[in-house]
């Protein structure tokens, strides 16, 4: 019986020694826009039909900062995503109960509320290093004013603001939607400039893409993040193009099925009723006929 026990626990050992570990890593299809969605801060629900919807409440991220009293992001609160041969369309809800004291434009904007985004080259990529991850901030507006200064800055690769279309829609209570397009065409110039890859508007393309949340109640900023770990490349989440449809899908109007044609009537002979001097030259036949024929009997 020991020796029974021991092979057991010997093969386990064996088992668990060799077993592939398990990756922390999410696997998410990021599906085709059909319709480039319109940006303007306001998430349309046809526009985003189908889109990729990655939730971010506060129970759903970890925190490298504790969350503040009253600091949090609500129930409902999602980051979406479409493609297309020419951007990566993104939008973001966020439910906030705090309205944050946001950056001022031209600098880096990673404090404040908003979103972020961090792009890996590689399961190999080191936080902070502009060759191997490109870091974006997306604000719904910076301290220079309203709605209108939405605005977004990459920190390692391009380290500036850039002029990407971004829209946003803010309430009182500090609630945002927030809408953006990345070019393609911008991730050509990073690998010119020395990032490692070049992500392309193609089906199949893959992606190691780090959500964050910021968070800032007036005083404090927390940070809420998408993965398992807080700017691991190893274990990023990986985001991969799909030729799935999504957003608005233009209905195909079918022309009508064409209505059998009907055989041809032959047409129908007219018969000419007789003319009215034909019946009077008749009658006038048939009256002389009867008149010869009582002559003829008379002489006989």
């Amino acid at each position: 019986m020991k020796k029974q026990i021991l092979a057991i626990l010997v093969t386990l050992t064996f088992v668990l020694l060799f077993m592939p570990a398990v990756s922390a890593q999410e696997n998410y299809s990021i599906p085709m826009a059909v319709t480039a969605p319109v940006i303007d801060g306001v998430i349309g629900s046809d526009e985003w039909n189908g889109a990729l919807s990655v939730g971010v409440a506060s129970d759903q991220l970890g925190w490298v900062l504790p969350q503040a009293d009253g600091m949090s992001i609500g129930a409902g609160s999602f980051v979406a995503f479409m493609w297309d041969s020419d951007n990566l369309y993104c939008a973001a809800n966020i439910i906030d109960a705090t309205v944050g004291t946001q950056p001022v434009s031209g600098g880096p904007l990673n404090s404040g509320d908003g979103v972020q985004l961090c792009f890996y080259t590689d399961e190999t990529a080191s936080n902070g290093d502009g060759t191997t991850n490109m870091f974006w901030d997306f604000l719904p507006k910076t301290g220079d004013g309203d709605t209108s200064t939405a605005e977004s800055y990459e920190h390692f690769t391009f380290m500036s603001t850039l002029d990407l279309p971004i829209k946003s829609t803010v309430n009182a209570n500090g609630n945002y939607t927030l809408e953006w397009a990345i070019p393609w065409s911008l991730f050509a110039e990073a690998n010119e400039n020395g990032y490692g890859v070049t992500y392309t508007g193609t089906a199949g393309t893959k992606m190691l893409i780090e959500i964050t949340i910021m968070d800032h109640d007036g005083t404090t900023q927390a940070l809420g993040y998408s993965t398992d770990e807080w700017c691991v490349a190893a274990s990023t989440d990986v985001y991969t193009l799909t030729s799935d449809p999504a957003g608005i899908i233009p209905v195909v109007e079918t022309e009508a099925p064409a209505a059998a044609e009907e055989p041809p009537v032959a047409p129908v002979k007219d018969v000419a009723a007789p003319a009215t001097a034909d019946v009077t030259l008749a009658v006038s036949a048939l009256a002389l006929a009867t008149a010869a024929i009582a002559v003829f009997r008379k002489r006989k």
